[in-house]
């Protein structure tokens, strides 16, 4: 058994490939879900550089957006437990989900589909290196893709952080930097006259000069209790922000 570090410590063996083989032997690889297939194909890379032949993988769970047809392609054999469309079938037929749900889930898959070209690219040199508008053909995440997309065509990688607490002062600012930037960064909580009617505009103002809000709430508590945080209480901060900021330090 072998395991691959996302990255080689800097003490120790120093290896990115731990365990106990030898040059030549085949290794089944084990994944929990696949995606785009990219986190398997550069195991597989990472295992080649070490001898150890491979060109099967089993995983849990399947996310259909072409991750096993991409791995095909470059050899790679998939084997999968459940995908997503029959875990959802399964997930009605016990009434944990509705069909609005389900049909949700499966309108997503199609619309996520992966880039295979773009993917190849990708890892083909350092993402770190990628234009910003090639990482968004290949982000896994829809707003990562969407602010990746906003960097190219604005030419910005600006997030202003909106530490006002005048409801007007904030729309003005939001307006006069709104061509600028791609982000804003915003403590809705320390707004002194915040009201409903705020979001409104502030959502008209993001969507004319394009670029995505962003609370910077810094969650932190039960599960349960961000997702109300989150959904609920006078801010519903779930119906306007694309992004939030949460602690890594979390209850359960």
């Amino acid at each position: 058994m072998v395991m691959r570090r996302k990255e080689a410590k800097d003490y120790g063996t120093k290896k990115m490939i731990e365990g106990v083989f030898k040059t030549g032997d085949n290794c089944l690889i084990i994944e929990d879900v696949i995606t785009s297939g990219s986190s398997i194909l550069e195991t597989v890379d990472d295992l080649t550089a070490e001898g150890i032949k491979c060109s099967e993988a089993v995983v849990l769970l399947n996310r259909e957006q072409g991750g096993t047809e991409f791995l095909k392609q470059n050899g790679i054999n998939v084997h999968s437990l459940l995908n997503l469309t029959d875990l959802m079938r399964y997930l009605q037929e016990e009434g944990c989900v509705d069909q609005k749900t389900v049909n949700k889930v499966s309108d997503y898959l199609q619309t996520t589909q992966i880039d295979q070209k773009a993917l190849a690219k990708s890892l083909s040199k350092d993402r770190l290196h990628l234009s910003f508008a090639e990482r968004a053909k290949v982000a896994k995440n829809p707003v990562a893709a969407q602010l990746f997309q906003i960097m190219a065509t604005k030419e910005t990688t600006l997030c202003l952080a909106a530490d006002v607490t005048d409801a007007t002062a904030l729309l003005n600012l939001a307006e006069q930097a709104g061509p600028h930037i791609c982000a804003l960064k915003t403590h809705i909580d320390i707004v002194d006259d915040f009201h409903r009617n705020l979001i409104t505009p502030l959502q008209e103002i993001a969507k004319r000069h394009n670029f995505v809000l962003f609370e910077d709430r810094k969650f932190c508590d039960i599960g349960k209790t961000i997702e109300l945080q989150y959904s609920k209480g006078m801010y519903k901060i779930s119906s306007w922000a694309q992004l939030v900021t949460a602690h890594a330090l979390l209850g359960k």
